[in-house]
């Protein structure tokens, strides 16, 4: 087996028990960076007030107000040499229910970064390098690998595959039953180099995240409860075996809300929606 690797970024246990001021941006798979700009210096408007709120979950909404003066074309008619324009804006983050760009490597819930306790903290834990075993996860025939577009056994060949690892699956995917894609097929020379470009970028995927694997061969079915961000930092594998090494990580990313109330759990990647 031949690892293949990059830098990976600074380590450093991050959970919910105690984050920093915010994630890094990473939407679908286009890196934003994180960082606080101030409008005045942009060009923009000054006069802003950002207001911290909560809707569903703890400080998940922000609310932009903005106040500008104005020359006004039709004012001016009246004596009224200008006046003050008002904007507001609301955003809510909210877990994703729905997901786009999904890559088809499932995960186990029971990951201990995931459902497990460290340094006396309850995970998920993230910026914390780990590795993902690519290899039999519990059923026959069944390798980690998901047909995300419901097709039922191995059907989704090497170049569908790496596709979905180099592009992410271009449709909503809702939580629930997903068919595996029967066989080990990472040691393909098309999945390789799809691992191999996504590791030369530093690139996050979404995985879907699974509590269950039920039957068989091309019956087996994943039991996807929700998503997770993994920055893909290096790969080996070697014909049923293998391994994707890097770090758990906070995302927003393109989806569709999830359901108050759903249960599902909270691994760290959001979607927002603007609600005004």
């Amino acid at each position: 087996m031949v690892p293949v690797s990059a830098g990976a970024p600074g380590a450093g246990r991050r959970s919910r028990a105690g984050r920093r001021a915010g994630p890094a941006l990473r939407h679908g798979h286009r890196d934003v960076p994180r960082g606080r700009v101030r409008l005045e210096e942009r060009g923009q408007v000054a006069g802003q007030s950002i207001t911290i709120g909560t809707t569903t979950n703890p400080n998940d909404t922000i609310e932009v107000t903005a106040n500008n003066q104005s020359q006004g074309f039709f004012a001016k008619t009246f004596g009224i040499q200008s006046v003050t324009v008002r904007a507001r804006a609301t955003a809510v983050a909210n877990l994703i229910g729905s997901a786009r760009y999904v890559a088809p490597i499932a995960v186990n819930i029971q990951h201990p970064y995931l459902s497990g306790m460290v340094n006396g903290t309850a995970c998920p834990c993230f910026m914390q390098d780990t590795t993902l075993p690519l290899g039999k996860t519990g059923a026959p025939g069944a390798f980690a690998l998901l047909n995300l577009d419901g097709a039922h056994g191995g059907n989704g060949g090497q170049n569908t595959l790496a596709d979905w690892i180099t592009n992410g699956y271009n449709e909503d995917l809702d939580l629930g039953e997903y068919f595996s894609n029967t066989g080990a097929k990472f040691d393909a020379v098309e999945i390789q180099n799809a691992l191999a470009q996504r590791v030369a970028n530093n690139s996050t995927l979404l995985f879907p995240v699974f509590d269950v694997l039920n039957s068989g061969g091309a019956n087996a079915m994943y039991h996807v409860i929700g998503w997770v961000g993994f920055t893909l930092t290096g790969y080996g594998v070697q014909g049923n075996d293998g391994y994707i090494s890097g770090h758990f990580t906070e995302v927003v990313w393109s989806g569709l809300a999830s359901t108050p109330g759903s249960g599902q759990p909270d691994l760290g990647a959001r979607t927002i929606r603007l609600t005004g």
